[in-house]
């Protein structure tokens, strides 16, 4: 009797794992989830569709090069002497619309990023008669001395 019902767990065991294994494979073989894929899918639309109204935005906000003016001056502050280029554009009103002031041989990005808030909406004379800008009054007085130079 012992040995009777150890073969026939060992048989029931057997026949266990065949089912499992078959099942697997029958897995296997389906399709995947498809409502998953249709989510995916949607995430994937939403995300490119957002990327794409973001690069339109982009162009949009980008200056005109046509009527971009630069201006280099060059200032020593305590590191080192600075490059400075600031690129801006006036509306119709002689309003600074847009601005970009970069260096080529030290961070100004702080600075741009300031002038950006600060300058926007104000006159090349109003913007060369400002105190500072993000706390750098060197970079400041450099940058008024170079708007006072293309208003004279």
């Amino acid at each position: 009797m012992k040995y009777f019902a150890i073969v026939m767990l060992t048989v029931l065991l057997a026949s266990c794992s065949l089912q499992s294994e078959d099942k697997k494979d029958t897995v296997k073989d389906e399709p995947q989830n498809s409502t998953v894929d249709t989510e995916l899918e949607s995430m994937m639309n939403d995300t490119i569709k957002e990327m794409e109204d973001g690069m339109d935005e982009m162009k949009d906000s980008e200056m005109d090069e046509s009527k971009i003016e630069i201006l280099s001056y060059t200032y020593a502050n305590d590191a080192q002497e600075v490059n400075m280029d600031i690129a801006y554009e006036l509306d119709t009103e002689g309003k600074i619309s847009s601005i970009s002031i970069l260096s080529d041989n030290y961070d100004l990005s702080a600075f741009n990023t300031g002038s950006q808030k600060v300058l926007i909406g104000k006159t090349l004379t109003e913007a060369s008669n400002i105190d500072t800008i993000s706390g750098s009054s060197l970079t400041t007085e450099a940058f008024k001395e170079a708007i006072k130079s293309k208003i004279k």
